[in-house]
């Protein structure tokens, strides 16, 4: 980003507020800062089924997965031909003020 070869970042959701804010996959957070700070377009891809229309602060009111450390340094899968433990993605919540727009195929409330 830095370097100028991105044009925009576009990223999913696993929950919206209806103000904006999304939770997503750990990560996506810092990635949302990156593209702000190096005026890229940040663009969420939604379905309307992520939308949350009883939550309005994503910060406040989306709590935080917290879970054991050995989900983070364990690997799921075939290892060296043995099967391993698969650790789940945590989340973070990124504000609204984030990002540029949100792209779904339907905002009505239902």
């Amino acid at each position: 980003m830095q370097r100028g070869q991105v044009d925009v970042v576009i990223t999913g959701t696993d929950r919206t507020t209806r103000c904006g804010d999304v939770a997503n996959k750990i990560g996506t957070y810092l990635k949302a800062l990156a593209a702000s700070d190096n005026r890229i377009p940040f663009y969420v891809a939604l379905p309307s089924t992520t939308i949350d229309w009883g939550t309005r602060d994503g910060l406040r009111e989306i709590p935080i997965e917290e879970r054991d450390a050995l989900e983070v340094t364990q690997t799921s899968g075939v290892c060296n031909g043995h099967r391993c433990k698969k650790p789940r993605l945590r989340r973070d919540a990124r504000p609204a003020r984030h990002r540029t727009h949100h792209r779904t195929r339907c905002m009505r409330r239902e």
